[in-house]
């Protein structure tokens, strides 16, 4: 279907094309030369979209195609818009890959090495690559570690309509992260794109987190990322039916004050005896174990999603109807969580 869609997107631009490739394969033209011919006459981001694809078809390196649009003069599109159309029409034209894009865009040297990894993931999930895929080429190409690998996909992957759930799995089986790794590394980016707390909740349920560590896991992740407050995440919590005690356990480990508890308890309607035996609970091993080990995955996680929350906004094309989020831009600090936990 995207092949068809090519083909008809070059033939509504044929006597460009054909100049393109004339001024390339017979004009002797340079590629920087042959795309200042062809987008003379532009006035729209697809003109110049339609112009990338000729050059790719025309047999220009992927490389040297976006080294040419970035030093052009006279376009009003950002770095970020380039490396973006570039991927596009890599990956549609099938001229190059996404590991082959994404090296180009890193020696660019436009944007940061985040910030690319954002970008051409974003776009090549919206061309149809799969998020394990992508995730598995950004963490194998070591341009950014492999924890801000996973949240920069994640990040991407959400905004672009990916699941919760489809990206956490894709974390566990292709980035090697533990389930609660994985769950506390897109729990963040899942919150921070404005996702609802009952549903990244569920999502670390299904892909097989204990209830009680996944209490634990969220309510780092909402309070690391402020998205959500304890009486939300409680909330959630009793939406999938969790044990009210063990909710409060999780919380109480993950070193929320009691006061709070108790007023979050309150407004989620669960009883003072209730809350009085979650204070008396030995917090259990396992609970402890979790939250030990994805408290500094989080807070890592939500320092990556502010660095290249702007090259993830998503734009929309003409005839697409993007629904625009907000990230904070920057990380807030919650008073509810004790300075020791």
């Amino acid at each position: 279907m995207r092949k068809l869609a090519l083909t008809l997107l070059l033939s509504s631009a044929l006597p460009a094309f054909a100049s393109v490739q004339s001024d390339i394969n017979s004009g002797g033209l340079t590629a920087a030369q042959a795309y200042t011919n062809a987008t003379s006459g532009c006035e729209s981001a697809e003109c110049q979209q339609k112009v990338i694809a000729e050059l790719l078809e025309a047999g220009v390196a992927v490389d040297v195609v976006l080294a040419t649009v970035l030093s052009a003069s006279g376009s009003d599109a950002s770095n970020s818009d380039i490396i973006s159309s570039v991927t596009t029409a890599a990956l549609e034209t099938g001229k190059a890959d996404v590991a082959q894009v994404l090296a180009a865009a890193v020696d660019s040297g436009t944007v940061s090495k985040a910030e690319v990894v954002a970008i051409v993931s974003t776009a090549a999930i919206k061309s149809g690559v799969t998020v394990a895929a992508v995730m598995k080429i950004a963490i194998t190409a070591e341009v950014i570690t492999k924890a801000e690998a996973v949240t920069v996909i994640s990040t991407a992957a959400i905004k672009s309509g990916a699941t919760v759930e489809a990206v956490m799995t894709a974390a566990i089986d292709t980035a090697g992260l533990t389930k609660t790794e994985a769950v506390a590394n897109v729990s963040v980016a899942a919150l921070a794109s404005d996702v609802e707390v009952t549903a990244v909740l569920e999502a670390a349920i299904e892909v097989g987190v204990s209830e009680v560590s996944a209490v634990a896991v969220i309510t780092i992740a909402a309070t690391t990322t402020g998205k959500a407050d304890i009486t939300e995440v409680m909330e959630a919590a009793q939406d999938a039916e969790i044990d009210a005690v063990a909710t409060l356990t999780a919380m109480k480990a993950v070193g929320v004050e009691a006061s709070v508890i108790e007023d979050a308890a309150e407004s989620n309607d669960i009883s003072t005896e209730l809350v009085q035996e979650a204070a008396e609970a030995t917090v259990p091993t396992e609970v402890a174990a979790v939250v030990e080990a994805t408290t500094e995955i989080a807070e890592e996680a939500a320092v990556t999603v502010v660095l290249v929350e702007t090259a993830t906004e998503p734009t929309a094309s003409e005839g697409e109807t993007v629904v625009e989020t907000e990230t904070e831009t920057e990380t807030e600090t919650n008073d509810n969580i004790s300075p020791d936990a």
